[in-house]
């Protein structure tokens, strides 16, 4: 764990550049974590039966560990930046991890969107904050800002990500760290959730009727006999 001793800020509600300080929340007791639940719960011991099912669930178990490890490289280089205000390369790192940090929880959160609506993958539930339109929209927009980021400055002045002490913001689109943190432990609440669900495939014949349920869920048709 890295952590950095506050410092006072010369302009007291100014925001400053660089940032005197790093409020960004630890993560990094989560970094790997998820891939460790997937190996010991999925590739050793099962998973959903269907190959598409298994490969979504793995694939956002795969890019949503990417995201943690994004996100704590960000933290971990901004912290050393304010200890070391000097040596700006940290800094500009630090933009860089978050720039790679919200590409990965795009995609994170689009395979979470697919488990949810796949019969075969386990049951998501709950209301989570990530789902919501603003936030599906403000970090999809904030991810093809990323993407498109050489294209934008050419015809648009205020383009380029800028990080301070709470929150970065780019193209006025601004996120601070405790909404990042909480959409990335919601997604890994996830990830815990439904490598405790039942994937197995039940088939069941009533009558010439051939239907199936995947764990606790609801029977579906397939066919008579």
């Amino acid at each position: 764990m890295v952590e950095s001793k506050k410092q006072s800020n010369p302009n007291p509600g100014v925001i400053s550049f660089p940032p005197y300080n790093c409020d960004m929340p630890e993560l990094s007791e989560l970094s790997n974590k998820v891939l460790f639940l997937w190996l010991k719960k999925w590739a050793l011991a099962g998973g959903p039966k269907i190959q598409k099912s298994y490969a979504l669930g793995s694939s956002f178990m795969r890019v949503l560990n990417q995201t943690i490890n994004q996100y704590t490289a960000a933290r971990k280089e901004l912290l050393f930046h304010v200890e070391h205000p000097d040596r700006l390369v940290h800094y500009f790192n630090a933009i860089t991890y978050l720039e790679s940090c919200i590409i990965f929880l795009r995609r994170s959160l689009r395979f979470a969107e697919a488990i949810k609506r796949d019969y075969f993958s386990p049951k998501i539930g709950g209301k989570r904050s990530v789902f919501s339109s603003g936030v599906i929209k403000k970090i999809t927009d904030l991810r093809n800002g990323i993407e498109h980021l050489d294209e934008k400055l050419i015809k648009v002045n205020n383009c380029v990500m800028s990080i301070n002490e709470k929150d970065f913001d780019l193209m006025e689109i601004k996120v601070t760290y405790d909404e990042l943190a909480t959409w990335i432990k919601q997604l890994y609440e996830i990830a815990e959730q439904f490598l405790q669900e039942d994937t197995s495939v039940q088939f069941i014949s009533r009558k010439g009727r051939l239907t199936y349920k995947v764990g606790g869920k609801n029977e579906r048709f397939l066919g008579t006999l």
